[in-house]
């Protein structure tokens, strides 16, 4: 690497870090930025265990997310003023600090994969596209997203090391992901199936005992208090909490519905009482994901050898759960946007998917004036884009290649 492209990359990552660190001030999502300060307090003052005995409103996350909470309640408390206030800009600060600290990681592990499998040129391109994406930026800071970044960037450690062929690594980091938000669950079976494929049954066997251990490690606490049935409860019922955590198909009801957010189609409200060929909303959903889900995995398993595979095939999975499962007028796009600037690393069209999807994430947040039924359209037909290149018939070089 030149000097110069030194000097480039090196003014992305500060230009990229001092906006960061400028948007922190900012008050975020007055819901859940809010209700994360509170929930933090109440396990700082209650304790760890009781992070699901919360009042309506808390405690949505798995645990390893409110480990996050434990270690900054202790840090306001012992080092700072103890104020957990709202309007304690200190703490407000020291909140979305880990989303910050995440956010940046990305980054790097961006640029180091573009560095190590592309070029200085590519390495370039892939960290401006991150360190100075607006609306990587506006998610993760301004409107302090806090597990997003978390648990994307541990979604991403876990494909790095699949990909390095070091299977502990990757599946502890694949657990640390779906035990920080449960999307990383999505992309789970891909991930183990891949170590399954390429291992040795006796190196499987470790890596998932050591899953097993750090899992237990993460729920003890909670079995030594009494209070394991109600993270369970709470984990079990978690997808089903909101109707935005539904399997609805939303993206395409949105479409459906001639643009109405209260309405499918004829005024018929989204609930799982409506029936389509006996059908609800939720089955149509399920068999939705399922019909593309499992031909991806076949596809995988037919190329496993090449790197770039495991990147296609879990960035598309990813955009099917987000655009078939979730209402695309929220954040949840976003693991997206990283996971295809890696791809282009290797194909450069997936950057321009990249682009697109970080533009459907700032008009999901308001900041582009689009009509959602418009964005969600745009996100259906990007991934209609994606499945064509994926479901294209060609051989494992050009897979690897393009």
């Amino acid at each position: 690497m030149s000097r110069l492209q030194l000097g480039v990359l090196t003014i992305i990552v500060f230009v990229g870090l001092m906006t960061r660190i400028d948007r922190m001030k900012d008050p975020g999502h007055p819901g859940d930025v809010t209700n994360m300060k509170k929930q933090m307090e109440l396990i700082y003052r209650w304790g760890y265990y009781r992070s699901y005995d919360m009042p309506a409103g808390l405690g949505f996350y798995p645990p390893l997310f409110n480990i996050n909470h434990v270690v900054l309640g202790q840090i306001n408390a012992k080092l700072m003023s103890g104020d957990f206030s709202s309007t304690n800009l200190p703490m407000h600060l020291l909140m979305k600090s880990p989303a910050v600290v995440s956010d940046m990681f990305i980054g790097f592990v961006i640029m180091i994969i573009a560095w190590k499998y592309g070029s200085p040129g590519k390495a370039i391109v892939a960290s401006g596209l991150y360190f100075l994406n607006p609306a990587v930026i506006y998610n993760n800071v301004t409107m302090g997203m806090i597990g997003d970044p978390i648990y994307t960037l541990f979604l991403i450690l876990s494909i790095f090391f699949a990909m390095e062929k070091k299977l502990i690594m990757s599946y502890l980091f694949i657990t640390l992901s779906f035990l920080t938000k449960p999307q990383g669950l999505f992309v789970a079976p891909l991930i183990f199936l891949s170590g399954w494929a390429n291992r040795k049954r006796e190196q499987v066997s470790e890596a998932v005992l050591v899953c097993l251990s750090v899992t237990l490690l993460v729920v003890t606490p909670f079995i030594l208090k009494g209070t394991f049935d109600q993270l369970a409860y709470r984990m079990l019922h978690m997808v089903g909490l909101f109707s935005y955590t539904s399997n609805y198909a939303d993206n395409l009801w949105w479409i459906f519905s001639s643009f109405d957010s209260k309405a499918i189609v004829s005024g018929v409200s989204r609930n799982d009482e409506v029936r389509w060929l006996g059908l609800t909303l939720g089955n149509i959903g399920s068999i939705m994901i399922s019909a593309i889900y499992i031909p991806l995995i076949v596809i995988y398993l037919k190329n496993r050898h090449e790197k770039v595979i495991l990147l296609k095939i879990a960035s598309t999975i990813l955009l099917t759960f987000f655009v078939i499962s979730t209402e695309m007028h929220r954040n949840y796009i976003y693991a997206f946007i990283p996971m295809s600037i890696m791809t282009g690393v290797f194909d450069r069209r997936w950057w321009t998917f990249a682009v697109i999807a970080s533009l459907t994430l700032l008009a999901n947040w308001n900041v582009i004036n689009i009509n959602h039924g418009l964005n969600s359209g745009v996100n259906v037909g990007l991934l209609l884009v994606i499945l064509r290149v994926i479901f294209q018939k060609r051989g494992p070089a050009q897979l690897a290649t393009h």
